[in-house]
């Protein structure tokens, strides 16, 4: 996701959190942290993982192999880089 798309989400929820009369002067973090609201970068990492743990455990029909490629093993065990 591109910087400028990340800052115009986060600013949309900001906006939208102070909407709520009871915690207009409280700041960004404690109007989410009230609300049980995760902040967007929370949310963009926890997709990630997500999308990660289903490619890696062949939730999609794609071959997970060609998208992220598991170093060879040698011997059983799993050398870095080789």
């Amino acid at each position: 996701m591109i910087k400028k798309d990340q800052d115009a989400l986060e600013r949309v929820q900001r906006r939208a959190t102070r909407l709520v009369p009871s915690l207009l002067k409280l700041c960004y973090e404690e109007r989410l942290k009230l609300m049980g609201l995760p902040s967007l970068s929370y949310r963009r990492l926890r997709g990630d993982a997500i999308e990660t743990f289903r490619y890696l455990h062949g939730i999609y029909s794609t071959n997970s192999s060609t998208l992220l490629p598991l170093a060879p093993f040698h011997n059983g065990i799993q050398t870095r880089g080789q």
